[in-house]
């Protein structure tokens, strides 16, 4: 197997950025496999997410991770604005951290608020997730 170089790596990183910017299910595994390399303490790949992948984007997602270990660089690094890029996917996909990974929707409200009818555009905050849209097994925030 050949080794990962400096531009291979950056060109999957890229590719898998613009993937990782949609909101589809191949931008949520894209996002999980850079947020991993970027940083793996908050953010972790669950493997069997790679199955998901359509043929032509999976080898960029298998370059990145292995760019990371061989090329020894941070995803961010690689690309034009890459901490500015990172830091908005890690607001996008706020949800993959760690900690929010095993809240689920609370059963409530519509994303944090509650409204009266279909003609309420402000609605109110629901008490129960505080907002958040999502609470823990416990069913608390």
């Amino acid at each position: 197997m050949n080794p990962i170089t400096p531009e291979e790596y950056a060109k999957a990183v890229a590719h898998c950025v613009e993937i990782a910017q949609q909101g589809t299910g191949g931008g949520r595994v894209m996002a999980q496999v850079l947020l991993s390399a970027y940083n793996g303490d908050h953010f972790q790949l669950d493997i069997t997410d790679l199955c998901s992948l359509d043929s032509s984007n999976y080898p960029f997602a298998v370059t990145v991770i292995r760019g990371r270990y061989e090329v020894r660089r941070e995803p961010q690094e690689v690309i034009p604005n890459g901490s500015e890029i990172f830091r908005e996917l890690w607001g996008q996909w706020k949800r993959l951290e760690l900690v929010e990974r095993a809240k689920r929707s609370c059963p409530d409200c519509d994303g944090g608020r509650i409204y009266k009818d279909d003609n309420d555009e402000v609605g109110v905050e629901c008490s129960r997730c505080g907002g958040a849209g999502r609470i823990c097994a416990c069913g608390r925030q």
